[in-house]
């Protein structure tokens, strides 16, 4: 069976000392199968880790918000993923974001909104010591950086603007827009 971002995550996360994860809880949110959870859990038991890792099941609209606007670091650990909407929803409410190469997500390194690392244990892992030994002061900041990258380029607001413009270059033959290449 080919190994998943979370189990790689987990195992990752049992290898860092436990006193530099003191005061912190990784919250698993989401859903899948039915046997995929309990092989999780079996893991998290496996490697002793219950203490920090706590599965909370899927989480939508008002219960999302919340649990992101609560969250110090917002982890997407995988191996491929074509978007990664969950992680434009955390910059979006100002949250530091590590995410692994496996997602197409440069800009979180080019606006210093969180990590995009190297997609392997050690870069996930480097990118999460990196963040947790963070002030709360820097973790402020690259949240505020990433509120501004999701508003001004990813908002719908300024995404139709965008589209509005391209037709007019299209339709009319005015000035090409900076967007288009």
């Amino acid at each position: 069976t080919p190994v998943k971002g979370l189990e790689r995550f987990f195992k990752l996360i049992k290898g860092i000392d436990s006193k530099k994860l003191k005061g912190w809880e990784i919250l698993i949110a989401g859903y899948g199968s039915a046997s995929y959870i309990r092989l999780l859990k079996m893991l998290v038991a496996q490697l002793n880790l219950g203490y920090i890792i706590k599965f909370i099941g899927s989480k939508i609209d008002k219960d999302k918000i919340k649990l992101i606007d609560n969250a110090k670091i917002f982890i997407l650990p995988t191996f491929n993923e074509n978007y990664g909407i969950v992680v434009a929803e955390a910059m979006a409410r100002g949250i530091p974001v590590i995410t692994t190469k496996g997602a197409p997500w440069k800009e979180i390194n080019t606006h210093s909104c969180g990590l995009w690392v190297e997609n392997n244990s050690l870069g996930l892992k480097n990118g999460i010591l990196e963040l947790i030994e963070s002030t709360d002061q820097q973790l402020l900041d690259m949240g505020n950086r990433g509120r501004r990258l999701i508003a001004t380029k990813y908002m719908w607001s300024n995404a139709a603007k965008k589209t509005i413009a391209l037709y007019k270059w299209l339709i009319n033959g005015i000035e090409k827009p900076d967007f288009v290449l």
